[in-house]
């Protein structure tokens, strides 16, 4: 499952300042409890909550003479 930003700042809530047990939070998100684990060791070396990574191949770029082909031929 992928967790969003608002899933991932909750986890760390609950874990770090709520002092919720692991197994609880990881059940709650359908997550397991390495991740939970990661997620809070993130938090706690950079003081910054970690956000989710961008799925999916980054966007090419085509060049306007490329496009202009592209069209043409449609």
């Amino acid at each position: 499952m992928v967790l969003s930003a608002e899933e991932i700042h909750q986890i760390v809530i609950m874990t770090a300042d709520w002092h919720y047990p692991v197994m609880t939070v990881a059940n709650m998100f359908h997550v397991s409890p390495e991740r939970v684990y990661q997620l809070r060791k993130s938090y706690r070396d950079t003081g910054v909550y970690p956000q989710p990574k961008k799925l999916g191949r980054p966007p090419v770029i085509v060049s306007p003479e490329i496009r202009m082909i592209i069209m043409a031929q449609t």
